[in-house]
């Protein structure tokens, strides 16, 4: 009869735990999110492949097509962060994730609604290094941050966001799995003023979607133009619409 109410018993003290758990983490939770006024800056390297190093015009070429991102962007960055009862970070419960309202391709501003994925927090300080107080900033860092797709292989991103002088800066990496060539964007950005004017600007249509990688180059005889229409905005739409005219 014991034996057989073991189970019972630890399930009930289980639930009572993560309940209390649940309760103490939910007092430690902050979120937010923040409107930043940036600026990227592109550029990419060589790197390997099992056919050897990047070919030197793939380097150029690539280096080019990271540059084309040169420039303002408007990024958005929201997060919850949760603190044990030690006021560390849960990095599984506690993340950020960063929104393009507009970003530059080839020196003019479009709109965009790119999303990262979720990148975790890894640390955070608090005001004067008082724990009673409110956080001051945090720093984020992951492997994966771009979305996934077959054109490339996700090499890093990492940062900071000060929460009291609203101060934003990352740096992040892919490599094109095509050729090697490594990729790597610097962003650094303040805290967008508030602003009722929103002023229109023009469409990208997902052509190219913010720190996109080469297309992949495909003979002549068939439809590469379908294959530069990718991006993590409009991917499919695009593909299908062009596929459809051919």
């Amino acid at each position: 009869m014991f034996i057989k109410q073991t189970p019972l018993i630890l399930s009930f003290l289980t639930s009572i735990f993560f309940l209390n758990a649940a309760r103490s983490l939910a007092a430690t939770m902050t979120t937010g999110d923040i409107t930043f006024n940036a600026t990227s800056s592109g550029s990419a390297v060589a790197g390997t492949t099992e056919s050897g190093p990047t070919p030197p015009d793939r380097v150029t070429r690539s280096n080019a097509q990271a540059m084309r991102y040169d420039g303002p962007t408007e990024q958005i960055a929201n997060y919850p962060i949760v603190l044990d009862d030690d006021s560390m970070v849960v990095p599984s419960l506690s993340s950020v994730r960063f929104t393009t309202v507009t970003y530059t391709s080839n020196g003019t501003e479009v709109r965009s609604s790119f999303q990262t994925l979720n990148i975790p927090i890894t640390g955070i300080t608090f005001v004067n290094d008082d724990p009673t107080m409110m956080i001051a900033s945090f720093m984020f860092a992951a492997t994966n941050w771009y979305p996934f797709n077959d054109l490339l292989t996700n090499n890093g991103i990492s940062g900071t966001i000060n929460l009291q002088n609203g101060t934003f800066r990352s740096t992040s990496s892919y490599i094109q799995n095509s050729d090697g060539a490594v990729y790597m964007y610097q962003v650094n950005g303040t805290e967008k003023p508030d602003s009722p004017v929103v002023e229109p600007l023009p469409e990208e249509f997902g052509e190219f979607e913010i720190f996109s990688p080469l297309p992949v180059a495909v003979p002549e005889n068939t439809s590469i133009f379908s294959f530069l229409a990718f991006g993590a905005l409009g991917f499919s739409l695009v593909l299908k619409r062009e596929l459809n005219n051919i």
